[in-house]
């Protein structure tokens, strides 16, 4: 579990260059407030301040790029290994008016990404919808292991990430936010296909 993708927003400032070489806030005169934009009571910023907050995480993300590089640099010297990375939820900038993360179940706070390498997948983007419980089918198939004796509801990618063309059909799969402290669920979201 990693820390940066989530506020403060706090990039190495080398990272932050490439992101603001067009930014009027280029400098770092906002950073220390936009740093915890999801935490600004008002959440209609001007556009600069917007674009600026939107740097600001991408400088994150470029940072602990930066910081995972010698564990992936090992794992890629290996001819057998298999990394995954997924998020557990998106980030918001300004989008329905909100930013971070929250309860609402738009697209920017739940679609995620969800990136396998290893042997025999070719590099590649499937824009193709998955959810988070094809992960451990997915695994257990491509390290060729028996599936548990209880099945979830996932299914196996292994088809497509190692080039065959298979058709997903899924019941319409029910996405819900968090709870309410009584256990009542706040917000239901269907996505249909």
């Amino acid at each position: 579990h990693l820390r940066r993708p989530h506020s403060p927003y706090d990039p190495a400032a080398a990272m932050k260059v490439p992101f603001e070489s067009a930014c009027q806030l280029a400098g770092g005169s906002q950073d220390a407030r936009l740093k915890f934009v999801d935490n600004l009571e008002n959440k209609s910023l001007p556009p600069a301040e917007q674009k600026h907050a939107v740097h600001l995480y991408q400088a994150n993300l470029a940072t602990e790029d930066r910081e995972l590089e010698p564990l992936l640099a090992a794992l890629r010297a290996r001819d057998d290994a298999l990394v995954v990375v997924l998020a557990d939820h998106g980030e918001a900038f300004g989008q329905h008016g909100w930013y971070g993360h929250n309860m609402m179940l738009f697209g920017e706070s739940i679609d995620i990404p969800f990136m396998i390498a290893g042997p025999g997948i070719a590099p590649g983007v499937d824009t193709s919808p998955v959810c988070t419980v094809d992960v451990l089918p997915t695994l257990v198939d491509l390290c060729g292991l028996a599936p548990p004796a209880t099945r979830g509801a996932g299914i196996s990618l292994r088809g497509r990430l190692l080039g065959g063309e298979i058709e997903v059909t899924r019941d319409p799969v029910v996405i819900s936010g968090r709870y309410s402290s009584t256990g009542n669920v706040r917000v239901l979201g269907v996505i249909h296909g």
